[in-house]
């Protein structure tokens, strides 16, 4: 009786320590899969826009709704994960349509 008592008392510390371990795995975790799905869907769309239309044109208009997302975001700051997650892959968008602007040199 008493070897079962002291194996329970070893591994109560043990026990307790996992939801310590599963709390700092979750603050080293930053992103999840479909974070990553969104900013694909915004790398994408940087890169599509310049064939619905020309690249330039594109990436001036994108600009345009970048500098009034800026200015809403000075206003009304994000404060949800998936509205920053949002605010970044407009960002994104941008830079990567600019990028395929100068690239492609139209």
């Amino acid at each position: 009786m008493l070897a079962t008592s002291s194996f329970q008392a070893k591994n109560a510390v043990a026990i307790t320590r996992f939801p310590t371990v599963l709390a700092c795995w979750r603050a080293v975790v930053q992103f999840t899969v479909f974070d990553l799905m969104i900013v694909m869907i915004g790398v994408a769309g940087g890169l599509a826009g310049g064939t619905w239309m020309p690249s330039d044109i594109f990436a001036a208009l994108l600009g345009l709704v970048t500098l009034f997302g800026l200015a809403l975001v000075h206003f009304f700051p994000p404060e949800s994960h998936f509205a920053r997650l949002m605010w970044g892959t407009l960002v994104l968008a941008y830079v990567i349509a600019v990028g395929a602007a100068i690239f492609k040199g139209n």
